[in-house]
């Protein structure tokens, strides 16, 4: 499969919503080249998992073509930081802290913008009609709650979700497939996602 990796606007020299149109610009930029947009996975980790997911959002929203599916790993969805395992599992994330948490979201959002915007925080929105999507998050990271609540609400709303939970793992553990078994299967997982779309 091709992928492309948007250089878009980043914090703190660029708020919200400029990462957002960027993107959004991008993928007209495909749709006015020809690009089908059931060609089209969108995937991010982390924050990058919130702006797909946003994006996605968008796209609905603007009635434009959507994407095939989504691939959200480690997602940052709720920005108003109501999970519960920001507090439980600070000290079993080997990567992400709270406290960075809170300092990206410092700069990410203007203080003129409601942290429960469904466009800084995707999972407040409407989520029904969004295409297949696959999440992967590990036991031990903060944004467990974030992707098992998503999850709930997902398939509430009649969404297509496939979710991955690797007993142990941290935030953004996908990194390490070098080392970790759990992170060489997690590449695994979300290829095998990306291709049965394709094949579909």
């Amino acid at each position: 499969m091709q992928v492309l990796h948007v250089d878009y606007p980043l914090s703190p020299e660029s708020a919200y919503p400029e990462a957002l149109e960027a993107l959004f610009d991008v993928y007209n930029l495909l749709l006015d080249q020809g690009v089908q947009a059931k060609d089209i996975i969108l995937s991010g980790d982390s924050c990058g998992a919130n702006l797909a997911l946003a994006l996605a959002l968008k796209i609905q929203q603007e009635s434009l073509p959507q994407v095939s599916g989504l691939i959200l790993l480690s997602p940052l969805l709720d920005l108003t930081l109501t999970s519960e395992s920001l507090r439980y599992n600070q000290k079993h994330d080997a990567l992400l802290s709270l406290e960075t948490v809170l300092t990206g979201i410092e700069y990410y959002v203007p203080r003129s913008i409601d942290r429960g915007d469904p466009e800084v925080s995707p999972f407040f929105a409407d989520l029904a009609g969004l295409p297949p999507i696959h999440i992967q998050v590990g036991s031990k990271e903060i944004l467990l709650d974030d992707a098992s609540r998503f999850k709930e609400k997902a398939e509430q709303a009649g969404v297509e979700v496939e979710f991955k939970l690797y007993t142990g793992m941290w935030h953004n553990f996908q990194m390490f497939s070098a080392w970790f078994d759990e992170a060489k299967q997690a590449l695994t997982d979300l290829a095998e996602f990306a291709h049965r779309l394709d094949r579909d």
